[in-house]
């Protein structure tokens, strides 16, 4: 592949990490922030606060937006996305056809909350091949911690 620094599995799919934080989530001071980790310096890896409302759940997405906006503007086509949110793992493979089935709402019969992030996530993931990973969070996998350290640093720029 020709982009320099980038780790890929054997099929191709270069492989990035995602991580979403929040601090305070929930209350008034919440401050949040996205974490994408290609590698190690490489220029694709974003470090941002969450705009809008902070909570843990869509700095969790936008990390993902953020990583599938970087794949595209870079050239890359295959992304293996690999995330220990369960919330979002759950939104792309697991609830999204019920929810487009029933109208955006969810199995409570509320409004499914997050749809507009969840929508933006869902058309950029689309205009990829996408492979998704459950990484355990908090146990020493590299790439997982360095988009904790990096979402970390996001919501620290408030």
């Amino acid at each position: 592949m020709s982009h320099y620094g980038l780790q890929t599995d054997n099929e191709g799919y270069v492989i990035v990490y995602t991580d979403g934080c929040c601090t305070n989530n929930g209350y008034s001071g919440a401050r949040a922030g996205i974490g994408v980790f290609f590698s190690d310096g490489n220029h694709l890896n974003v470090s941002e606060p969450l705009i809008g409302r902070a909570t843990n759940q869509r700095a969790e997405l936008h990390a993902v937006i953020a990583a599938c906006k970087q794949a595209l503007g870079a050239g890359i086509r295959k992304l293996q996305i690999n995330t220990d949110s369960h919330y979002t793992m759950n939104c792309a493979t697991k609830w999204v056809n019920d929810w487009l089935n029933n109208g955006w709402i969810n199995a409570r019969g509320n409004p499914v909350s997050n749809k507009s992030d969840i929508q933006e996530m869902l058309s950029l993931v689309d205009q990829l091949r996408v492979k998704w990973i459950t990484v355990p969070a908090h146990s020493g996998i590299y790439g997982n911690v360095q988009a904790d350290r990096l979402a970390n640093q996001g919501a620290a720029k408030y």
